[in-house]
């Protein structure tokens, strides 16, 4: 058996999993293929499902993206498994809200999963060869409408009244929100296609320094090398593109793309994503360390909230220093106080009832608030009469002694 190694904590080892089996989705359409032309690979449930099934879950897998040719050929170079499917198991486990969704819908779901290797959110039907002769393909679209239409295969859309979770996390949980309403408008009346992405929200942030690339320019460099005015047609929502006419790059990052997000759907996402901060920060633990970068982090975590109170749908903000938190029993379920929901009491306050907006503020404005947990650099403070652990500048400089750092008050 094989586990998906950023589907699993640690912690959460002997936790009964849900096995899904492999199916080639090249069955379904023959060019639904990874960067290097190898089969893309749908992970599902036991099949045939039950007779009586009515509630399905096509979850997106995460793993980033490339947009000019320097990045696409070091993502081909250093990480394989991430353009190619070959080596991939006859079954996964998956955790979190893939392992849960039972309970949540009271009801036996159909899970499938969607393995990523096309690099390009799930955008893309191009070819493109780097400067140094590299082939590549990019058929994400391709390969999300051949997993929709398996799932259309075994009767998805087919019943008296049906459900639809469209989903994932990251990049995954982004190509979900961009194919919301394609998908919903490949069936009829009786499905109703809902919505759930976890941490699909990147903002219009610059970096902290010019050595790294901010995820504007990522996003202008892909809409060139890509088949931009398909994607444009066919995928994004045309209020977004009319909106912003000469940068419409703009519709497939989160900030400004997800007010045109027809609802109902649920976003969940942290104040201080940790993979938008770590890149913006260059991933060196030692510069939060910087008084300068502090005041970087706080500027982030406001533009973050900023951001999330403006999308369309129901919406969840933690002040977790957190990224895709629906891939582990832990995170899942994670609940440090009695006021602010776990990511699973919100979806399921949010199945059931899609249709009325709903948002969860973080309890405070702090870095990590109610998520840091009881270690020594911690700072409580009380919120709603209750005390939730956070951190803040005094606590940070506890930090120095753990990794030999100093503290600079200023660049």
């Amino acid at each position: 058996m094989y586990t998906i190694p950023f589907l699993i904590s640690s912690f959460f080892i002997a936790a009964r999993a849900r096995v899904l089996h492999k199916y080639d989705l090249t069955q379904i359409d023959p060019r639904a293929v990874c960067n290097d032309g190898s089969p893309v690979i749908l992970y599902t449930d036991a099949l045939p499902p039950g007779n009586n099934t009515d509630y399905f879950v096509l979850y997106l897998e995460d793993g980033g993206h490339c947009y000019d040719s320097e990045s696409c050929e070091e993502r081909f170079n250093a990480n394989p498994d991430f353009v190619s499917s070959k080596g991939r198991p006859r079954q996964i486990e998956v955790f979190g809200f893939l392992n849960q969704i039972d309970t949540l819908v009271h009801t036996n779901a159909f899970v499938a999963f969607l393995s990523y290797c096309t690099s390009d959110s799930y955008l893309g039907d191009f070819n493109f060869t780097t400067n140094n002769g590299l082939q590549l393909q990019f058929r994400g679209n391709v390969a999300t409408r051949a997993a929709v239409q398996f799932l259309k295969n075994i009767n998805l859309g087919g019943g008296v009244k049906q459900t639809l979770l469209l989903s994932g996390c990251s990049a995954g949980a982004r190509g979900a929100s961009y194919h919301l309403e394609q998908v919903r408008g490949m069936f009829n009346d009786n499905l109703d296609v809902l919505g759930v992405f976890d941490s699909a929200l990147w903002i219009d942030v610059d970096t902290y320094d010019d050595v790294h690339i901010p995820f504007r320019e990522e996003l202008r460099r892909f809409s060139r090398i890509s088949n931009w005015v398909e994607i444009e047609k066919d995928i994004l929502s045309q209020e977004c593109v009319n909106r912003y006419r000469n940068e419409s790059w703009k519709c497939i990052l989160g900030e400004y793309q997800m007010p045109f997000v027809k609802p109902p759907y649920f976003l969940s996402s942290s104040q201080w994503d940790q993979f938008q901060l770590n890149h913006n920060l260059g991933y060196h633990i030692q510069f939060f360390l910087q008084k300068s970068v502090w005041n970087y982090i706080e500027d982030f975590g406001l533009r973050s909230l900023e951001a999330i109170w403006n999308v369309s749908g129901s919406a969840r903000s933690s002040g977790c220093y957190k990224h895709c938190v629906s891939t582990t029993d832990a995170d899942f379920t994670l609940k440090n106080s009695k006021i602010f929901p776990s990511f699973k009491e919100a979806v399921q306050e949010f199945l059931t009832d899609p249709n009325t907006r709903k948002f969860y503020r973080p309890l405070c404005e702090q870095f990590d608030c109610d998520c840091c947990d009881t270690n020594e650099f911690c700072t409580w403070v009380k919120v709603q009469g209750e005390y939730v652990c956070t951190w803040i500048w005094e606590g940070l400089v506890k930090m120095k002694n753990m990794i030999g750092g100093v503290i600079q008050h200023e660049l």
